[in-house]
């Protein structure tokens, strides 16, 4: 009775996922922003980390919301904010490391640099 109980109980929980329609890129923008928004100014994170997922049949784009816990969400914003620091270092290379020997005044001499 126990087993079936619990295959009961998994039958009537809502699904870990969930998988919007199709859309273009710009309607999925705008799905974004308005995911983002913080709503009636709460400042809990929502229970679900959203991502674009192109693994259907169709090969079509769709936002897929997983649910997940207020920590699993903050865990997965720190890790984008981190890519998206990452991304930038690598976008700025050696320019920081230049502008560092520039700043000091000291003098430099470049083998076939101007």
């Amino acid at each position: 009775a126990t087993a079936a109980n619990a295959a009961a109980a998994m039958a009537a929980a809502p699904p870990l996922e969930l998988a919007l329609e199709p859309t273009n890129s710009f309607l999925r923008a705008l799905t974004y922003q308005h995911l983002e928004l913080d709503l009636f100014g709460s400042k809990q994170p929502p229970g679900f980390i959203a991502s674009t997922s192109r693994e259907f049949p169709d090969g079509a784009a769709r936002i897929v919301l997983k649910r997940a816990s207020p920590h699993d969400v903050a865990a997965q914003r720190e890790a984008k904010d981190a890519e998206k620091r990452r991304a930038a270092c690598i976008h700025d290379g050696f320019t920081p490391a230049l502008r560092m020997l520039a700043s000091c005044g000291a003098p430099a001499v470049g083998h076939n640099s101007l």
